[in-house]
């Protein structure tokens, strides 16, 4: 029985590259676990104080893309990578607990992924952009005064192919197939 708390605290400065398609966010991370509490053996109750820590780059492997609703999906991926693996001294041998360090971290990281979905498509809103242009593309645009000449848009598809990731940049390129008509007069007055 006992008690746990641990710290994971950033340990250096994060690093973005691409690397086979994927956008990588390393962020060198240190770690500290103090569990206070009882262990009992042959009937005996024994205190028990245990202090461990060490040191992982923890990567965040992203292939962003986006959706037909405008929805970033990151598909995220994560991948702990221990510089000085976890270690504590038990009754003066020093003990490594990396594979339950790991878990530990790796699920708290992993239930925290979908926030970045979450925090990315509020910050962008591609969606409402997207509409908002849609309906900018609509509007009659005049050409001419003399001869009175109006150019009308009518966006048809737009087609969102794969994202381009370089370095520094995430890009979206989306092509918008439309119908283009010149007018004598403004259109929708007769």
């Amino acid at each position: 029985d006992g008690r746990g708390s641990y710290l994971v605290r950033r340990d250096g400065e994060p690093e973005v590259r691409v690397e086979n398609d994927r956008l990588i966010l390393s962020l060198p991370v240190s770690f500290k676990a103090r569990l206070n509490g009882t262990a009992t053996a042959l009937g005996l109750s024994v205190p028990v104080s245990l202090t461990a820590d060490g040191a992982a780059t923890a990567e965040l492997s992203m292939k962003p893309s986006v959706s037909s609703d405008w929805q970033v999906r990151t598909q995220s991926r994560i991948s702990l990578k221990w510089r000085r693996p976890p270690t504590a001294s038990v009754l003066g041998i020093r003990v490594t607990f990396q594979h339950a360090a790991e878990e530990f971290l790796r699920s708290r990281i992993e239930e925290a992924l979908p926030q970045i979905d979450r925090a990315i498509n509020g910050s962008l809103r591609l969606r409402e952009r997207a509409e908002e242009a849609w309906r900018d593309l609509r509007e009659p645009l005049r050409l001419s005064a003399s001869p009175d000449l109006w150019m009308s848009v009518s966006p048809l598809s737009v087609t969102l192919p794969p994202l381009k990731l370089e370095p520094g940049r995430v890009l979206l390129d989306a092509r918008i197939e439309t119908h283009l008509s010149i007018d004598t007069r403004e259109p929708g007055k007769k």
